[in-house]
C-alpha cells in the first residue's frame, strides 16, 4: 500500500512519536509510507533517518461570517502525484486541512484520535461567549468534513472511542478502537528487583495537566534517604516545578532533567513509574515504562483505566491525594515479592502493544 501520514509537525509528543513508529514499521512490512508535516520542527531526528518527510506549508483560517481562507494547493498536488491508497491524519489541525482536499484525491481517509479533541470542547468554564460560539461552529464544521470524506476514526482508548461516537457522531462502521503502540524492543528490559535508593521516574510534557507538582508534593511523604525521583520532560511548568523542589529542600532527591532523546535508558535504570495526569487519552508512557519492567503508580486520567490492571501491573489512586499516592508506593516496596511479580506482569502486558502486530491490525482496518 501507499500511505501518507499527515501531522502538523514532529515536535516532541506522544502522537508524533507514534506516527513515526507506525510509518517506519509499515515500510519494514513492505508498504510505501511517508510523513507530511505543515511546518518545520523535528525533535526526533535520530529516529527518522530512514523515513521520507515532506514539509508542505498550508493555511486554513475559518470564518463564521465570511468565506474560509484555505491554501492547500501545493499539498494537493503532492498527494495527487504520490497517488496514495490511504491518507492517515494525526491531530486536529491535520484533520482540518486534510479533509478539505478536493474530490480529485481518490483514496481512503483515516483520522487517528489521539485525544478527545479539546479544541472542540465548548463547555470549558473559562471560555467566554464568543469562544464558545466559535468552538460550537467548528465542531459542526468538523463533523461535516468527517461525513463528506467518509472518514474512519481510529480511537486510542475506550474513553476516546465513546467521544467519537457520542460527540463526533461516528457509528460502528466509521469508528474503531485500536489502542496505541510502542516499539517494544526499544524499551524492553528484564524484570526488576528492589535496591536502595528506590528510583521513581516520571516521563512527559511538564504542564498543569500532567501535574508533576503533584508528584513532588507526594514525595514529601517518602523518606529522603530511601527514594529519588527523576522527572524527564520539558514544558511550561518546568520552572514552577524546579522552584517547588527547591522550596521543599528536595534538590538532592528530585531531578528535573528536561527532554531526552533516549528515555528508554532512564526507564531501564528506575524501579517505579509514577504518573499524575488529570486527563490522559491513553497513557503511552505507562506502556513504555511497563516494557522496561516498571510497575506503575498513577492517578485516574480516564484513558489510563484501560492500561492498569490493579495489583497486577500497577495501582490507580482514585483521589488526588499526595499522601495516599505515596502510601501506595510504600505498599510496593514493602513487599519485594509483590514488586517482582508486578515487574514481570508489566513486561508481559506491554508486549501486547508492540508496533509490529499493531500495524498488522491497522492494515486490516485500512482494508475494511
Amino acid at each position: 500500500m501507499k500511505i501518507i501520514h499527515i501531522i502538523p509537525n514532529l515536535k516532541r509528543g506522544g502522537a508524533e512519536r507514534i506516527c513515526i513508529d507506525i510509518c517506519k514499521e509499515q515500510n519494514k512490512q513492505g508498504h510505501k509510507s511517508l510523513i507530511v508535516t505543515f511546518e518545520n520542527g523535528n525533535d526526533f531526528k535520530e529516529l527518522v533517518e530512514d523515513i521520507s518527510i515532506q514539509i508542505i506549508p498550508t493555511k486554513f483560517v475559518p470564518s463564521i461570517i465570511k468565506k474560509n481562507t484555505l491554501e492547500i494547493e501545493v499539498l494537493e498536488k503532492f498527494i495527487l502525484d504520490f497517488a496514495p491508497d490511504i491518507i492517515h491524519s494525526h491531530l486536529y489541525a491535520a484533520d482540518l486541512i486534510t479533509f478539505q482536499l478536493s474530490d480529485k484525491v481518490k483514496c481512503k481517509f483515516f483520522s487517528h484520535l489521539h485525544s478527545k479533541r479539546k479544541e472542540l470542547n465548548s463547555k470549558i468554564p473559562a471560555l467566554n461567549t464568543k469562544e464558545k460560539i466559535i468552538r460550537r461552529w467548528e465542531k459542526r464544521f468538523y463533523i461535516k468534513l468527517l461525513k463528506q470524506k467518509k472518514v474512519k476514526s481510529i480511537a486510542i482508548s475506550k474513553d476516546v472511542y465513546s467521544f467519537a461516537k457520542e460527540d463526533l457522531k461516528q457509528n460502528e462502521n466509521n469508528c474503531v478502537l485500536l489502542e496505541n503502540c510502542i516499539n517494544f524492543n526499544t524499551f524492553k528490559s528484564t524484570s526488576k528487583k528492589l535496591n536502595s535508593p528506590i528510583k521513581l521516574i516520571a516521563l512527559g510534557t511538564i504542564n498543569k495537566n500532567k501535574s508533576q507538582t503533584f508528584l513532588i508534593e507526594s514525595f514529601a511523604y517518602l523518606s529522603k534517604e530511601n527514594f529519588t525521583l527523576t522527572i524527564i520532560g520539558d514544558g511550561p511548568e518546568f520552572e514552577n516545578c524546579l522552584e517547588l523542589v527547591r522550596s521543599q529542600n528536595l534538590s538532592e532527591n528530585i531531578f528535573l532533567l528536561g527532554a531526552k532523546n533516549n528515555p528508554e535508558d532512564f526507564l531501564k535504570d528506575a524501579h517505579i513509574f509514577v504518573h499524575a495526569a488529570k486527563s490522559e487519552a491513553f497513557g503511552l508512557s505507562l506502556i513504555e515504562a511497563m516494557a522496561a519492567g516498571l510497575p506503575v503508580v498513577t492517578t485516574d486520567g480516564y484513558g489510563n483505566r484501560d492500561i492498569i490492571k490493579e495489583g497486577k501491573n500497577g495501582f490507580v489512586i482514585w483521589e488526588r491525594n499526595p499522601q495516599k499516592f505515596a502510601d501506595k508506593i510504600k505498599v510496593l516496596i514493602d513487599s519485594p515479592k509483590l514488586y517482582n511479580e508486578m515487574s514481570k506482569n508489566a513486561i508481559e502486558f506491554a508486549s501486547n502493544f508492540d508496533v509490529k502486530p499493531y500495524c498488522e491490525k491497522l492494515l486490516e482496518i485500512y482494508k475494511s
